[in-house]
């Protein structure tokens, strides 16, 4: 029933046509500060996947992954998840709060073996992070098939997820965790897909999308739940909870996981904080292969679904005012366009709303006015019923990948993203950069903050 209902709902979503748009209107610029950088690649060539976010105290946190190396009677590589934290305007010093010792491949000296062995994927640390009403972070991360969650207080993160020992949530990767006003933990992940009973021979590529929640802060977990029903390669979920305790969940449907398949968006809400979840709705447009799929979440009920074609590049979007029961018609966000080679297979999208119910976007792409083809980072924002002119972050040859962005109290942007130098001698170096703008919108309150039910 539920395959054929995604299907009507399909077939109904082929006779739209795509919204034609006005021209983005000017705007005002936004008075964004000089690029700072976080991290040092002198220190280390490896820099990547950053996020971030801001906790009800007015601290800043910031994580990225990174390889330490060891040299020692056998050199070895370290995978680490790095942290920086913003307090009263000073940041901290770098430090790690994940280590992972691996034998390294490769000649460990030079960042040129980096595809054998600082870049190896298979090692990466990816993680995310959310600030939560406990007043603590909640991370989680992914390395060599697995999800791991930690936990620290807000003012104490580095000391504490390093001496707690972090929980196994399951195979899997692209993890998504959020955080709903009463500190319910959300978490979705694609993990290999699993069928028993079925003669079909097994479908190597693909995965399902799953989900965990923890009302208690984490010191337990629901069962993980499947819940992208289709068969096929379901890709790259993103999990937010908004200010009246639903649950959305948008993920990349790719039909048996083939190179070439159509790809789109399915999208899915909860109105009972993750306990059940209504019917998949697919987005998007058909005969396209759509991915980079982002979800920006603002106040009630304002959602934003974006996405870029790998065939045209174009960037996509489509709008909901009800908390996800209806979906505006796809539409065309003018001027930029975000290909492929833009940004390799990293993220090139992130949307944050602030307090006045406008969303921003970041995104790696070219715009014609520019006068060249080499991406950039590039913020537009929505007010609903049009697009901002593009402004660009970044200049020429920065090659910026990654981009994330959050609102501090519904008036301040704050960005992060990487770049990669492949200039001189030293091969492909790889540096996390911040910025942040004022915004002018009403200053929203976060969450009051309660007592954790854990105590350590």
């Amino acid at each position: 029933m539920a395959h054929l209902r995604v299907t009507l709902l399909w077939c109904l979503l082929c006779l739209t046509a795509i919204v034609p748009l006005s021209p983005a209107r000017a705007g005002p610029l936004y008075a964004w500060e000089p690029p700072l950088r976080l991290s040092d690649p002198a220190t280390s060539p490896v820099a990547s996947n950053p996020d971030l976010t801001t906790d009800g105290d007015g601290r800043l946190h910031v994580i990225w992954c990174s390889v330490l190396s060891r040299t020692d009677e056998q050199d070895r590589l370290v995978d680490a998840l790095m942290y920086r934290v913003r307090v009263e305007g000073v940041w901290s010093t770098v430090e790690p709060i994940m280590l992972r010792e691996r034998r390294s491949v490769g000649d460990t000296s030079s960042p040129l073996a980096s595809d054998a062995a600082m870049n190896n994927a298979r090692f990466t640390v990816r993680g995310r992070l959310v600030s939560a009403p406990d007043a603590r972070l909640h991370m989680v991360t992914n390395t060599d098939g697995k999800q791991q969650y930690l936990h620290a207080p807000w003012d104490d993160v580095v000391r504490m997820a390093l001496l707690l020992p972090p929980v196994n949530l399951g195979e899997g990767n692209s993890t998504s965790i959020a955080s709903s006003p009463d500190g319910t933990l959300h978490v979705a992940f694609a993990a290999p897909a699993r069928r028993s009973g079925s003669s079909a021979p097994p479908c190597v590529a693909c995965q399902d999308v799953r989900y965990r929640r923890s009302s208690d802060g984490g010191l337990t977990w629901t069962r993980a739940e499947n819940l992208s029903l289709l068969d096929g390669a379901n890709l790259a979920p993103q999990i937010g909870a908004d200010d009246l305790g639903q649950v959305h969940l948008l993920w990349e449907h790719q039909g048996a996981g083939l190179p070439g398949d159509a790809t789109f968006p399915i999208y899915r809400r909860s109105a009972d904080g993750g306990q059940r979840w209504e019917e998949p709705v697919p987005l998007g447009v058909p005969d396209d292969r759509l991915s980079q799929v982002t979800l920006g979440i603002g106040r009630a009920g304002q959602l934003l679904a974006i996405y870029a074609s790998a065939t045209s590049g174009s960037v996509l979007f489509q709008s909901s005012n009800d908390g996800g029961r209806t979906w505006s018609p796809p539409g065309l966000v003018p001027e930029v366009t975000s290909p492929a080679e833009s940004a390799a297979s990293e993220r090139r999208l992130s949307l944050a709303a602030d307090g006045a119910g406008r969303m921003h976007m970041l995104v790696v792409g070219v715009v014609g006015t520019t006068g060249d083809n080499e991406p950039r980072l590039w913020h537009l924002t929505w007010d609903g019923l049009n697009w901002s002119a593009p402004e660009a972050l970044t200049g020429p040859g920065a090659a910026p990948q990654s981009p994330r962005l959050v609102v501090e109290r519904g008036n301040r942007l704050h960005a992060v993203w990487m770049t990669t130098d492949t200039d001189g001698d030293q091969g492909a170096r790889q540096t996390i950069w911040y910025t942040s703008a004022p915004v002018a919108a009403p200053d929203v309150a976060p969450p009051p903050t309660f007592l954790s039910l854990i105590h350590i």
